[in-house]
């Protein structure tokens, strides 16, 4: 992002309200370095994003508005996250490992109420964002 539209420190908080909310494990210290290595990196890229103004946390934390910056065709504008539910992980069973991406795609839109094929639709640059926040809740 190249514009701050939210300081860095309201975006900071930001994080933290979400990451509570969803019960993200933050404390990096007791992560093993490739882990916290990899959490560091997904944190960055969503605060960045909230800092661009392109993704708003809800007063509780727990719902996530991401603004499309390339929106697609259909004309799909915007996505909601909310903490998936645990039968989005049937998701996994029902592919196979080499499916990696799919599994992923199936999940995601799970956390978004939405068909999975629209991510496959999604702008490379917003499908990294939308990933970025399920990586970081799969991996806590």
């Amino acid at each position: 992002m190249s514009e701050e539209v939210v300081n860095r420190e309201t975006a900071e908080s930001d994080f933290e309200r979400f990451a509570t909310a969803w019960c993200l494990d933050t404390d990096t210290a007791s992560m093993p370095e490739e882990d916290s290595d990899t959490f560091a990196d997904l944190k960055r890229k969503i605060v960045s994003v909230i800092s661009g103004g392109y993704l708003a946390v809800s007063d509780d934390g727990e719902q996530l508005c991401y603004q499309l910056r390339f929106p697609t065709t259909e004309g799909l504008t915007e996505l909601m996250m909310r903490v998936p539910p645990g039968s989005a992980q049937v998701a996994f069973d029902k592919l196979k490992d080499r499916q990696k991406i799919g599994k992923l795609n199936a999940y995601m839109a799970a956390m978004c109420k939405t068909n999975p094929a629209v991510f496959s639709r999604m702008d490379g640059r917003d499908l990294k964002i939308v990933q970025a926040v399920a990586t970081i809740f799969l991996a806590s």
